[in-house]
């Protein structure tokens, strides 16, 4: 696997490799899992003050994202700090629509389910979580049986009113 890499700004990219290990130049590797990104700053900080006097680090996430499914459509959210809550990655997934339902939302994070309703003070209290990467939030669509109905059987009715109709103007002659 690659550890390091230039993005498209020219800035160095660094790799975290699956067991939390990231290796940097001058200092090697250097586990950073369970650390939010200011305790990892801090670290290498530490790290690099051997080689330079006050060292500046900045770390920022490159592919930690939330998927958001159901009413809303399929969106893949990318989470820009780790602070962001739901409302922002719903906002950023174009909010809550009249055909998405703010009382049954889900949230799946590993084998876990919580149940957020957004339609109350107290639930919009309760449910503006902090994101984790991987999370899947589902927002549930608003049913419409009869419009939904009429849309999946709209080629069978139209073809037994044509069929109708034919037969009454064979009839008329």
């Amino acid at each position: 696997m690659e550890q390091y890499k230039e993005d498209e700004e020219d800035e160095p990219v660094y790799l975290v490799d699956l067991k939390g290990t990231v290796r940097f130049p001058m200092v090697g590797e250097i586990n950073l899992e369970n650390f939010t990104l200011r305790q990892a700053e801090e670290i290498l900080q530490n790290e690099y003050a051997k080689f330079f006097k006050e060292p500046y680090v900045q770390l920022t996430y490159k592919n930690k994202r939330v998927i958001l499914l159901g009413a809303l459509g399929g969106h893949v959210i990318p989470l820009e700090n780790e602070n962001m809550d739901l409302l922002e990655v719903l906002a950023l997934g174009k909010g809550l629509t009249n055909e998405s339902k703010a009382q049954n939302i889900r949230l799946i994070r590993g084998e876990r389910v919580f149940e957020i309703d957004l339609s109350t003070i107290q639930g919009f209290r309760d449910g503006n979580v902090i994101m984790e990467p991987g999370d899947v939030i589902y927002v549930e669509p608003v049913r419409r049986p009869v419009s939904e109905a009429l849309r999946d059987y709209s080629g069978a009715l139209s073809l037994l009113i044509s069929l109708t109709t034919l037969l009454l103007v064979l009839q008329s002659y």
